[in-house]
């Protein structure tokens, strides 16, 4: 869900925001793949997905999260960037 809230949260920023949300079992995997419309290619200017939310301390914690799971559970967390669009893909075993 913290995937979902900060796509739909940058692509409200973007005139003609897009969001996508694909869930898929490929094999023994299950695939999360979220994409959302950017104004800038955030893998470039914002590498380490700090929040520009005024509370630094309260929010900015949700991508660590979900990479700290990713590796308890030996998944594979892929992020790919454009200059109007990032995509996070998360592959988990389904079993």
């Amino acid at each position: 869900s913290n995937l979902c809230s900060n796509a739909i949260e940058a692509a409200r920023q973007v005139t003609d925001g897009r969001v996508r949300l694909r869930i898929m079992r490929k094999k023994a995997y299950l695939k999360i793949e979220i994409e959302n419309s950017t104004k800038e290619n955030v893998l470039e200017t914002n590498p380490e997905f700090l929040t520009s939310k005024p509370n630094r301390e309260a929010h900015g914690l949700g991508l660590r999260i979900i990479e700290n799971v990713v590796e308890k559970y030996d998944g594979i967390l892929d992020r790919q960037s454009s200059d109007a669009s990032l995509k996070v893909s998360v592959l988990l075993m389904a079993e």
